[in-house]
């Protein structure tokens, strides 16, 4: 292969040669393990989750530790959404961290006479950026 024909290398393009997620591929991925299907991704609209999370003042909230960590980040997170502006958080929180995404997953828990949907919350753990808010 000559100079002119070297191959240009992606930036999602780890040096292992593992290809990186965005953190759009990251969130829809979580949600197909979650069990959800591809009609009910693009009713919720990703690029709505996202555009959220990019809204926050501050996006990174600090290294998320434990389980109780990052109950407390996504409260702090919801307060600065302005989706969440006057509503209520139910709780006990749910709380799950996919391993393989390094993220944390935080979803309010509604009571059953509650109508609407659950907020939930996506915050990577090694740094604590908000990658969706709902």
């Amino acid at each position: 292969m000559s100079s002119s024909q070297t191959p240009v290398v992606s930036s999602s393009v780890e040096s292992t040669g593992v290809t990186a997620k965005s953190d759009r591929q990251i969130v829809e991925a979580i949600l197909i393990d979650m069990g959800w299907n591809e009609i009910d991704i693009n009713i919720l609209d990703l690029d709505i989750v996202i555009g959220s999370a990019e809204k926050l003042t501050d996006r990174y909230l600090g290294r998320v530790t434990s389980e109780e960590d990052a109950r407390e980040k996504a409260e702090v997170a919801w307060l600065y959404t302005d989706e969440s502006k006057g509503i209520m958080h139910y709780k006990p929180f749910y709380v799950e961290f996919y391993d393989k995404y390094g993220v944390w997953f935080v979803e309010e828990r509604l009571p059953p006479n509650v109508p609407g949907e659950a907020a939930w919350i996506m915050i990577r753990g090694s740094n604590g950026k908000v990658l969706a808010v709902f």
